[in-house]
């Protein structure tokens, strides 16, 4: 997540780009010197880790203490004036589809570690490091939590979160970003980036990542920082495509040394690196001009400039969605069956935006995956189905009550899905049938799933 090593760099190599304030000196200081209320964006995808980790995760299933825990959050800021408006993820575009399924079999070794630990007797207070494995639908329990009991602004993303945020921090002129994505330091965005982890509500205390501070230290202007993070590895540009260009830039000056180099280089040597690389080769004027050049020496391929182009204006807000999409048709009949459904869809994704729809109906709907996280879920025990076979029946049906109002041919429609039932089961999406209600059965559901105001955790359940 985010700019590869980027935030340990400048937790330990630069003291000015990061370092400790008190959350309430710092509002203070802002109400009097703008006037402005005090909003803060809440990347609450961020926050679920170090929140629910408080609580006894093994066990899962502890929703009450999980909401007195994000109560008692919000009510922490609302005591010093401060705003929460909260984001939270939504499902995974496709050109992340690859580093979703790398850290869900992640997360597995790591599930593999916690039953191993309990299988010998241990306690996970012994388990070392800090391993928090989350259930699956937290953050969607959190949004939904947030938004009926505290009443607070809540939304949901249908691009890229971060993006998301940084474009509605700038458009709302916010005071600050809460979250823990390296690549929040990177946009062009509010005064104060401030760490979710490192977060203390009791002393109302964290610490902030200045982009500014580290682009004196890198000596790069920061509309440069969109390329530094594209060369050093990001969510778009995979570090381990870089790392024969990382070899090159941080070749030992010993002989000897150089020759036998065949490691990783630290994140600290590759980004001092990096940013020099880029004061020596690029022009920040011509920025989008250079990239072939700068692709060539990199990659050995200009063709590769086009991805480099796409990774730095990542960076820039506004940038398209990944929406429902829309086919043209040609039958009068088709038409009005396409653009009644073209309306529910946008309904759709209104409701889905502001925190009203579940995530996978918003998903299905749009023609988008499913995909089911890593939960704790032991697959090496082949006695046991997984619990994404066991309940896959159900989801058919409800797939079939979701698009039931979708124009064409019903018989032949399916839903891929991205479901963790092991260590090959995310190689590929698998493809599953729909399967309709009964001839007049459910009639119009789509239009009263959307337009019908369902309690969140049973907008489904009761239309089955």
């Amino acid at each position: 997540m985010g700019v590869r090593g980027l935030q340990t760099f400048m937790e330990k190599s630069s003291p000015d780009a990061a370092h400790e304030v008190n959350i309430k000196d710092i509002v203070r200081s802002y109400r009097r010197e703008t006037g402005r209320e005090v909003v803060i964006v809440v990347d609450g995808s961020s926050c679920l880790r170090p929140l629910y980790g408080r609580l006894d995760w093994i066990c899962g299933g502890q929703v009450r203490e999980y909401v007195e825990v994000f109560q008692n959050f919000i009510q922490a800021f609302q005591d010093i004036g401060v705003k929460l408006v909260f984001f939270f993820d939504g499902p995974t575009q496709a050109r992340k589809r690859k580093v979703w399924v790398e850290r869900r079999l992640k997360s597995l070794m790591d599930v593999y570690r916690v039953f191993d630990h309990i299988g010998r007797g241990k306690h996970l207070s012994q388990l070392g490091g800090d391993t928090i494995l989350l259930p699956p639908a937290t953050s969607y329990l959190a949004a939904h939590a947030i938004k009926t009991s505290e009443g607070c602004e809540v939304h949901r993303s249908v691009k890229e979160c971060d993006e998301e945020i940084a474009d509605y921090a700038r458009q709302h002129n916010c005071f600050a970003i809460l979250g823990q994505d390296s690549d929040y330091v990177i946009y062009d965005g509010p005064q104060y980036y401030l760490s979710a982890v490192h977060l203390n509500v009791e002393k109302m205390t964290t610490i902030n990542y200045n982009r500014w501070a580290l682009s004196r230290q890198l000596q790069l202007a920061p509309s440069l920082l969109p390329l530094l993070a594209s060369l050093v590895g990001n969510d778009i540009v995979r570090s381990d495509d870089l790392l024969p260009f990382h070899q090159r830039l941080c070749k030992p000056q010993n002989r000897n040394a150089r020759h036998n180099f065949k490691g990783r280089p630290s994140p600290r040597d590759v980004i001092y690196n990096v940013a020099k690389f880029i004061r020596d080769n690029v022009d920040e004027r011509n920025l989008f001009q250079a990239l072939p050049m700068i692709s060539k020496r990199v990659f050995g391929d200009v063709g590769k400039a086009s991805h480099l182009q796409l990774s730095v204006r990542s960076y820039s807000v506004n940038t398209s969605t990944e929406h429902c999409p829309e086919k043209a048709e040609s039958s009068q009949q088709t038409s009005e069956s396409q653009n009644s459904w073209k309306i529910i869809q946008k309904n759709a994704e209104t409701r889905f935006k502001d925190g009203n729809l579940d995530s996978m109906v918003y998903a299905i709907m749009c023609g988008l995956p499913y995909e089911s996280s890593t939960g704790l879920e032991d697959f090496r025990k082949l006695e046991l189905p997984p619990s994404a076979a066991v309940y896959q029946p159900l989801r058919q049906r409800i797939y079939g009550i979701i698009l039931h109002e979708m124009p064409g041919d019903p018989e032949n429609r399916v839903v891929e899905e991205w479901c963790m039932a092991g260590e090959g089961s995310l190689n590929g999406p698998s493809r599953v049938c729909v399967i309709l209600p009964r001839p007049g059965s459910s009639p119009a559901v789509g239009v009263l799933l959307i337009t019908r105001d369902y309690p969140a955790y049973s907008q489904v359940e009761n239309l089955c």
